[in-house]
C-alpha cells in the first residue's frame, strides 16, 4: 500500500545534478544521474556518488516524454547503495512553490478585482 500523497510515475529521465550553490570549496562540475520515479513533488535518482539527507541539490531534468526540460534545487531525503544497479539511490523533494504558483496564475487570470470564481462548470457549447 502507498502512502504518497502524489502518484510516482516510473520514467527514465536523464539528469545533470550538482550541488547547490552555497557549499564550500569550488563548485564540482555536474554528475550524470537519471530518475527512477518521479513525481509532482519529488523523485527518486540514481546517480554515482552519494549525497547524504538534508543536502540541496541542484538538478536539470530531461523529461522524455515531452522533450522539456526542468531545472529545480531538491532536498535529499534518503539516500543508499543500490547493489544491483552498482549506484546511489536516492529520495528528493523539490524545493518549489507548486500552490504559490498556482495562486499566482488565479490572481493573473481572474484579478483581484473581481475575485475568484465560485465554481468551474464546463465550457459553453457553441452552436450552429
Amino acid at each position: 500500500m502507498q502512502n504518497r500523497r502524489d502518484k510516482r510515475f516510473r520514467q527514465w529521465n536523464r539528469v545533470a545534478l550538482k550541488d547547490a550553490p552555497g557549499g564550500e570549496g569550488p563548485p564540482a562540475p555536474p554528475i550524470n544521474a537519471y530518475t527512477y520515479d518521479l513525481s509532482l513533488k519529488g523523485a527518486r535518482i540514481f546517480c554515482e556518488r552519494y549525497h547524504p539527507s538534508g543536502s540541496v541539490v541542484r538538478l536539470q531534468i530531461e523529461l522524455v516524454g515531452s522533450g522539456q526540460t526542468l531545472r529545480v534545487d531538491a532536498e535529499v531525503k534518503w539516500s543508499r547503495w543500490n547493489s544491483v544497479e552498482n549506484v546511489f539511490e536516492m529520495g528528493v523533494e523539490f524545493l518549489h512553490e507548486l500552490s504559490q504558483t498556482i495562486m499566482t496564475l488565479l490572481k493573473h487570470l481572474y484579478g483581484e478585482p473581481t475575485g475568484l470564481p465560485a465554481s468551474v462548470g464546463p465550457a459553453p457549447t457553441v452552436g450552429p
